[in-house]
């Protein structure tokens, strides 16, 4: 790609950047997040009392239509738990949320902020593709990374219940240590001498 478009310069992640120039600077400032509504972390105590990677964060991003069908078929998830289990409202970026021990696995569209984020999580993800890059992003989750799963445009509840099973039970430790490996690559990316910061100071 540098041969073609020599002035293109990849960085990133940007959000894992900030919090790391925050913590330089023992700074108390709140860290932007790069969303459209404000946080709602009223689901933090609620997360607090789960065991460690036992949730799935459900979020399709800002701009995903889902059609009544297609909400009857993910919430089929929810008749496959075998604990109680809440449902927060909106709760705003992913980031936030998926910080959390408890959080398992990430039901995504695959836009790049949201697979971004999970990545740095170290977190594994179930894709479900909307539109424009999320298909190339999701491929990439699935086929190249090997971080999760990519059920493709398809949403049907046999093949969400059996990604869901795949990830957080049957390659559970597979998936967690490759997510694992891949959050120590995008943090370390955006630490004093990583390829990121490299490439930002030229």
């Amino acid at each position: 790609m540098l041969e073609k478009l020599p002035r293109i310069y990849n960085i990133g992640p940007i959000h894992e950047h900030q919090k790391s120039r925050l913590k330089e600077k023992k700074s108390e400032a709140s860290i932007v997040a790069g969303n459209f509504w404000e946080e709602d972390r009223s689901c933090i105590d609620w997360l607090n009392g789960q065991p460690p990677r036992s949730v799935i964060y459900v979020s399709f991003g800002s701009l995903t239509v889902v059609t009544r069908e297609q909400l009857i078929e993910f919430w089929h998830v929810w008749s496959i738990v075998l604990t109680d289990f809440w449902l927060p409202g909106e709760v705003g970026s992913a980031g936030g949320g998926l910080n959390h021990t408890a959080v398992g696995a990430f039901l995504t569209h695959s836009g790049w902020n949201s697979t971004l984020e999970s990545i740095v999580a170290g977190v594994p993800m179930i894709c479900w593709p909307y539109f424009g890059d999320q298909t190339i992003n999701s491929r990439f989750v699935s086929e190249v990374w090997k971080i999760g799963l990519d059920i493709k445009d398809t949403c049907d509840r046999l093949i969400i219940e059996k990604a869901v099973r795949e990830v957080m039970e049957v390659r559970k430790d597979e998936f967690l240590e490759r997510a694992d490996g891949m959050a120590k690559m995008a943090k370390k990316a955006v630490e004093r001498g990583g390829s990121s910061i490299a490439v930002w100071m030229l």
